[in-house]
């Protein structure tokens, strides 16, 4: 059962809005309407707009249009593939899903590519600069949501610079979620706008700040096979020696020796969990930055992930199926259940999840939607004569499916594949919660 405490609309006020099968406008005005109303009718601190793949070539233009219903201080846009809302994950549908929200004190500031850009172009890669573009210096953000189009920005060299950065001087910072824009398949058919200001390259966000705390859930999906391993021999993205031996040696002795239930989850594929903090006593879910084993190589007894793999670092392989994907989810939402029910969700689920992964649809909205209405009392939900498993959803929630995913991992911000990776919007306590 859910922790005790005030009910979070007591300090935050969030409302979603879902629009589907009307004109890009028009459901652009009911979401929007819809968000406000649930909301509590006064203009919000924020608005978040996410449009699906149909009407992706007017994101900037009804970005305008939830901004003039709902009078919001800041509005971000994004272009997905296909869009959610609520308990539903609409897939191919023409769709428009709105998130608004306010909260005491609260102080938004919206960067873009171009502030880092004009900081000093060359160094684009520097972690140092990248960290201030997204505000993550100021000890008073909350958080920081980012948006990125995949044609034009190394986002996964970024985000790793600046998760290295945080292993180096130690430093805590705010979490990082977001996504990569979907919309698109050629450079320029992402749309991405913050505060009347839309782009078709580079990235966009909002940095927050004030009585708002930002919970982060990273579902990755997998689950661990075999034993932890250090890596000794490594090249750039390719693991030449674990523990010693060769790398592809180890592999196929562990696969050899899994039970036949999990060899029949190698059609899900094969994966390396690579240790954020090797130095941990303890690892497990949530430890690992999970990557896919993308090639092997007999001449060399290589095989190569999905990101760079230094020398001493721990790393594990994990099984990714959809069992394994409801399980994790499932798991990490229950340990939510400890705190008290957030007053909004942003969801940024991974393209190749829904339908396509669970066989059925709305699966992670659902999940993170049952994950607190199972945290209610059930007397009072049956009091009023109302069903314990009502279709109502319990937290405000938008978002979108994206071509990657972005959020922390041992409080270092990461992308990711496969993932759902939700923020969980809760009130800042004074006793510094």
């Amino acid at each position: 059962m859910a922790a005790s405490g005030p009910e979070p609309g007591d300090d935050l006020s969030f409302g979603w809005g879902l629009a589907t099968g009307q004109t890009p406008e028009a459901s652009a005005r009911r979401a929007a309407e819809s968000a406000l109303e649930r909301a509590g009718g006064d203009p919000p601190d924020l608005a978040l707009v996410f449009v699906s793949r149909p009407f992706a070539a007017q994101t900037a233009t009804l970005a305008q249009q939830v901004n003039d219903v709902t009078g919001a201080r800041h509005v971000l846009a994004v272009s997905a593939q296909d869009v959610i809302g609520g308990a539903e994950e609409p897939e191919g549908a023409a769709a428009v899903s709105v998130l608004v929200g306010s909260w005491p004190n609260a102080s938004i500031r919206p960067f873009t590519h171009a502030d880092l850009q004009a900081e000093r172009a060359a160094d684009i890669d520097d972690p140092a600069l990248f960290r201030a573009a997204l505000g993550l210096d100021d000890e008073n953000a909350r958080g920081a949501l980012l948006f990125v189009d995949p044609f034009s920005v190394p986002i996964s060299g970024l985000l790793k610079g600046l998760a290295d950065s945080i292993d180096a001087d130690d430093r805590a910072i705010a979490p990082v979620l977001g996504g990569v824009a979907s919309a698109g398949t050629r450079p320029g058919q992402n749309i991405l706008a913050v505060d009347g200001q839309a782009v078709r390259s580079g990235f966009v966000g909002l940095t927050l700040r004030g009585d708002i705390r930002i919970d982060t859930v990273v579902s990755q999906g997998c689950r661990p096979i075999g034993p932890r391993m250090v890596v000794t021999k490594a090249k750039g993205n390719l693991v030449m020696q674990l523990g010693g031996r060769p790398a592809i040696t180890v592999v196929k002795e562990i696969v050899h020796q899994l039970g036949e239930d999990e060899r029949d989850l190698l059609a899900g594929g094969l994966y390396v969990g690579i240790a954020v903090d090797e130095f941990k006593e303890h690892l497990g879910r949530g430890d690992f930055l999970v990557w896919q084993i993308m090639a092997a190589e007999e001449s060399s007894g290589s095989i190569a992930v999905g990101d760079v793999v230094r020398v001493g670092k721990t790393v594990q392989l994990h099984l990714h199926d959809r069992a394994t994907a409801d399980e994790d989810l499932g798991l990490l939402m229950d340990a939510q259940q400890l705190y008290e029910r957030p007053a909004g969700a942003l969801l940024v689920s991974c393209n190749g999840r829904g339908r396509k992964l669970f066989s059925e649809p709305d699966h992670d909205a659902r999940a993170i939607q049952q994950a607190f209405r199972m945290a209610e009392a059930g007397p009072e939900l049956a009091r009023g004569g109302q069903a314990l498993g009502g279709d109502e959803p319990t937290v405000p929630l938008a978002g979108l499916f994206a071509a990657g995913e972005i959020g922390p991992i041992a409080g270092r911000p990461y992308l990711h594949g496969h993932t759902a990776s939700i923020g969980l919007f809760r009130p800042r306590r004074s006793s510094g919660s």
